[in-house]
């Protein structure tokens, strides 16, 4: 008895990449580019816009990006030195 999916079945049905693989990994990287460029083209921006965030966050925003951005390894597991 097969207990697997069918999608399973299909994707699993000998070695190597078909031509629907293919496909797919084509579109996903079109898609991507598309989105890219369309980000570029709208916001062109200086770099205190892109650093900065146009100075439109508020203190919580900051105040909780530096709290995390300050958390590391070492302070999640302790700090042994003995």
């Amino acid at each position: 008895m097969n207990l697997r999916a069918p999608f399973l079945a299909v994707a699993s049905s000998g070695p190597g990449f078909t031509g629907l693989d293919w496909a797919v990994i084509a579109v996903y990287f079109a898609l991507l580019l598309g989105i890219t460029w369309r980000a570029i083209l709208k916001n062109r921006d200086t770099t205190d816009d892109y650093f900065l965030a146009s100075r439109h966050l508020g203190w919580l925003i900051v105040g909780a990006s530096i709290f995390a951005s300050n958390i590391g390894s070492d302070h999640l597991a302790g700090d042994p030195e003995e």
